[in-house]
């Protein structure tokens, strides 16, 4: 009698334990099970190929590689900067990257060199002195140590008192700088014995491969230093200032990662080239699939604004949910 007693109090326990876990909603089981859903910005009449935005939250995209435009209220409304494409010393070519600073605004082209407004768009001057940079995918300024670098083709340049100089051969898809002021760009490298990740930890005067062998589409940090890869064998992450390299793949059905953005909280985004959206809670150990509300699985571009909006930038125009729904 005594056995069965126990043996009934054992059950009665166990029941009470689960009931527990199911009411407690601070410590759920598996974070990255909740959804947000993507809606439509005023922004919506073509493929974006560069997208970023401003300490004041200005987002400046550009759509089909001809048009310029600006938002100032979270893409509810975009006014065009510019239209048509930019004029280099033979071709012409399309915005593929940003750098802003207050009403300055740097565009890399592909075909046509590098240009400069010092008025939020409204005239522009060709920066082209020096080395010449046709397809240029990444402008960078290093706040910590100065000069403002850019990721091309042809490798990394930094633009001085003589134009642009050539400080290293990658093919640099993606130029990222630390709070420490050290340069990582990613990229294609042809020589497969080296890393396609090159970094400099004296403003550019001397570089170093890191062993990631996959071609880097893009790089990211988030606020404890870690440094994430997005590449076409999907995303990796360092730990150690990008002395070794893990990939992060668990729950991406699509390894070629076009970008990465994050934000303060540590929520991660990768958009990829025919799957749309994933995001991850837990630093990238694991990932959901939140393509909701998405016209097109083609997503190019990703970037978060300061009051927790991000923003996809797709082949069918701009998107737009709230990180605060995670």
């Amino acid at each position: 009698m005594r056995n069965n007693y126990l043996y009934l109090l054992s059950i009665l326990i166990l029941i009470s334990q689960i009931s527990c876990n199911k009411n407690d909603d601070s410590n759920p089981t598996n974070p990255t099970e909740q959804k947000i859903s993507w809606s439509t910005t005023n922004l919506s009449n073509g493929s974006v190929w560069g997208m970023t935005i401003n300490n004041s939250g200005n987002i400046i995209a550009s759509i089909s590689g001809d048009a310029i435009y600006i938002s100032s209220d979270k893409g509810s409304n975009w006014s065009k900067l510019k239209d048509g494409a930019f004029q280099g010393p033979t071709f012409s070519g399309y915005a593929e990257c940003f750098y802003l600073e207050d009403n300055e605004i740097w565009v890399g082209t592909y075909g046509a060199g590098i240009h400069h407004s010092t008025d939020n768009g409204t005239t522009w001057v060709a920066i082209n002195n020096g080395e010449w940079m046709s397809q240029n995918y990444s402008i960078q300024r290093n706040i910590k140590k100065g000069g403002l670098f850019c990721g091309s083709a042809g490798g990394t340049f930094i633009y001085g008192s003589n134009g642009w100089e050539k400080l290293d051969s990658l093919w640099s898809y993606s130029i990222l700088i630390n709070s420490s002021g050290d340069i990582f760009t990613g990229g294609e490298n042809f020589d497969y014995s080296a890393g396609s990740v090159a970094r400099s930890t004296d403003n550019g005067n001397n570089w170093s491969r890191v062993n990631l062998s996959a071609t880097v589409r893009t790089l990211a940090i988030n606020s404890s230093g870690n440094l994430f890869a997005g590449t076409e064998n999907g995303v990796f992450r360092s730990t150690d200032n990008g002395n070794s390299w893990i990939d992060l793949n668990l729950g991406i059905n699509d390894l070629i990662v076009f970008d990465i953005a994050i934000s303060r909280t540590g929520k991660i985004f990768v958009s990829t080239k025919a799957n749309g959206i994933f995001y991850s809670l837990d630093n990238g150990n694991s990932w959901s699939q939140i393509n909701d509300g998405l016209t097109n699985l083609r997503v190019n571009k990703l970037l978060i604004d300061p009051s927790g909006y991000v923003f996809a930038g797709s082949s069918s125009g701009v998107f737009r949910a709230s990180v605060e729904n995670l």
